[in-house]
């Protein structure tokens, strides 16, 4: 799939189950569809997918919230046969567009210590390190690595 070939939109509640399926392809510790509902009606939250322009299918998300000019992201999630595509990175960036519009000026995430994949990502997109919490994770223990991009001066 080149990425031409995605479609990157705002999740609409049809989508929770495809995401939720998406959440279990990690085994334990992925969000529920019970969470994820609980998710989508949460004010101040935003959530896009990508969608597989052909057939339509759902095949990557993200999630997070915003409280005034900052913004968190919860989840992303990329499906495990589109992965290394070119889609997170698509994610971002539009996540950035929307964010900027919303006036937000700072965007902050934890990633795994050990997900070198995540890191690399983000900081391509330009997010830098700003703090470490030590065995913040289970299921194995890992610390959390806080990042942060500044949106605008």
């Amino acid at each position: 799939m080149l990425l031409s070939e995605v479609t990157i939109r705002e999740m609409v509640e049809s989508d929770l189950p495809t995401v939720a399926d998406l959440e279990g392809e990690e085994g334990a510790g992925g969000w529920t569809l019970a969470q994820l509902a609980a998710e989508f009606a949460r004010p101040g939250g935003w959530r896009l997918v990508a969608l597989d322009s052909s057939s339509g299918q759902v095949v990557s998300y993200i999630i997070g919230g915003q409280v005034l000019d900052e913004a968190e992201i919860f989840r992303l999630r990329v499906a495990r046969d589109h992965r290394r595509r070119g889609i997170a990175a698509a994610l971002l960036l539009g996540l950035e567009q929307l964010l900027r519009r919303r006036g937000v000026g700072r965007c902050f995430l934890e990633v795994r210590a050990g997900n070198q994949a995540a890191l690399t990502l983000y900081a391509k997109a330009g997010f830098a390190r700003r703090g470490l919490r030590r065995s913040y994770y289970r299921d194995p223990v890992d610390d959390a690595v806080i990042m942060q991009k500044t949106l605008s001066e």
